[in-house]
């Protein structure tokens, strides 16, 4: 298995980050822990806020214990001045919990639990500033280990095939990582290419959409290499039959893990 361990030229990690913060939003440290459901709107603001740990995880005892987290979402006009005015807005989420409930507005959205543990829960396609969304999470720790809200991340996005300022950073990263482990040599001309981002008109989004297109067109082809290559995938399932968690646990997960495959 090739261990992508070489670190990336820092003119493309700051360009990676620079990217990401204009549409995506970490809110990981300003859920509100509360006791019960949270539907007092007004009175959640009161609870305290959740401490992450070292890892940046909101954790709670193990035991089937419910936790329930909240917090209240306004879009802005912009991020770091890039306009998001039309994007689709989703909360990227992942927990480590027997069962999981995500309610937006007080209404039931989704669910989850140990084997479904991430969710891309859609606020709106087409985001207008001032709208506002009040999420709650109900979350209940495993039989046999703590629970966790692990990430909890806003992203604001175009639909495909319309690119975004993420998107761009993500196909940025995967053409980065594949030349530094293959052909490093490459690295300072993926350096050089990134200059041309106009980082002087990140508030005029024509323009600046405009210079991550002309980036784009230049390293793209460099893909063509990396189209080469061929990638196996397997599917796999875990299971361990003889842990921490009692019979009845066993076969409830047993259950679980076949139905997500079927």
């Amino acid at each position: 298995m090739t261990n992508f361990s070489l670190p990336l030229p820092l003119t493309i990690t700051e360009t990676l980050l620079k990217l990401r913060q204009l549409c995506q939003q970490d809110c990981q440290n300003a859920w509100h822990c509360l006791p019960a459901a949270p539907w007092d709107i007004e009175n959640r603001q009161t609870y305290p806020l959740g401490q992450v740990n070292e890892k940046n995880y909101l954790i709670w005892e193990k035991g089937e214990k419910v936790q329930w987290f909240a917090q209240s979402f306004t879009v802005p006009p912009a991020l770091n001045a890039y306009p998001l005015q039309g994007f689709s807005l989703r909360l990227a989420l992942t927990w480590w919990a027997k069962d999981a409930q995500i309610f937006i507005n007080g209404k039931f959205i989704q669910a989850g639990d140990l084997f479904d543990s991430k969710a891309r829960i859609l606020f709106t396609d087409s985001a207008q500033m001032g709208q506002n969304f009040d999420v709650a999470l109900r979350l209940v720790s495993p039989g046999h280990d703590i629970g966790g809200l692990m990430q909890s991340q806003l992203r604001y996005e175009r639909e495909f095939p319309e690119r975004d300022p993420g998107l761009i950073a993500d196909e940025l990263e995967v053409l980065s990582l594949y030349f530094a482990q293959f052909k490093p040599e490459k690295l300072a001309f993926i350096a050089e290419k990134i200059e041309v981002i106009a980082w002087d008109k990140v508030g005029d989004q024509d323009s600046f959409d405009q210079s991550l297109e002309i980036m784009r067109d230049q390293l793209l082809p460099l893909a063509k290499d990396l189209k080469q290559q061929t990638l196996n995938l397997l599917g796999h399932a875990h299971l361990d039959m003889a842990w921490l968690w009692p019979l009845e646990e066993t076969w409830e997960v047993g259950e679980r893990t076949f139905q997500s495959v079927l």
